[in-house]
């Protein structure tokens, strides 16, 4: 699955690109207007310890949104309560869902 996806990155750059345009807009919108500079710092440490954990284990970690941002029947913000660190298998596993443990 992992040859697919690169294979597709490699020839659909620029829808590659859109998708990548669209997300960022999302995550845009989707933050409240009281964030704080300790908000975007928990946010930044969450990516940087995803991060950590992937060069450590060689297992490829990826911040998700535990409520997805363009969800089919609830859209989730891009703050820190609402982000979590999971495999990149269990993302695309999750895809676009709302997954309660």
């Amino acid at each position: 699955m992992v040859v697919k996806s690169a294979n597709w990155k490699k020839n659909n750059p620029g829808k590659r690109r859109a998708i990548r345009a669209k997300r960022r807009a999302a995550e845009l919108h989707a933050t409240l207007p009281g964030m704080t500079e300790e908000h975007w710092k928990q946010i930044q440490n969450i990516y940087i310890e995803a991060a950590r954990m992937t060069k450590e284990t060689g297992i490829k970690y990826e911040v998700d949104h535990i409520i997805p941002l363009q969800g089919k029947n609830v859209c989730g913000l891009h703050v820190p309560w609402n982000l979590q660190i999971i495999t990149a298998e269990e993302n695309r596993i999750k895809h676009n869902k709302v997954i309660i443990t």
